[in-house]
């Protein structure tokens, strides 16, 4: 499906809609291709690397009972929810890594 700037609601060449696909998908397949270097790198160099994700406060509000996986397609009740959403996945997914030490708010 062609780019529309216009709208919101954009799907990705995978069919994922465009904010998920960026924000959380782009990060999460980034960092899996960067990890094995990382730690190679801190293995040899003995200087730990990190991986820093970015998110916002756009986190906040997005589902009442959180995120609702059986449902990350191009169908948000509201255009303004899928940024929302996409950025609480970031949160998410960086809860989940296994190396993570703290999830900090500067």
């Amino acid at each position: 499906m062609k780019l529309d700037l216009s709208s919101l609601k954009s799907l990705s060449v995978d069919g994922f809609e465009m904010q998920f696909a960026t924000n959380h998908l782009g990060h999460f397949y980034l960092t899996n291709l960067l990890l094995e270097n990382i730690k190679r790198t801190a293995k040899e160099t003995g200087i730990e690397g990190r991986i820093v994700n970015l998110s916002s406060i756009a986190h906040l509000n997005t589902y009442e009972g959180g995120i609702l996986f059986d449902q990350i397609d191009n169908k948000a009740r509201k255009e303004t929810l899928y940024i929302k959403r996409s950025k609480h996945c970031i949160i998410l997914g960086q809860s989940g890594c296994p190396h993570q030490r703290a999830i900090s708010s500067l």
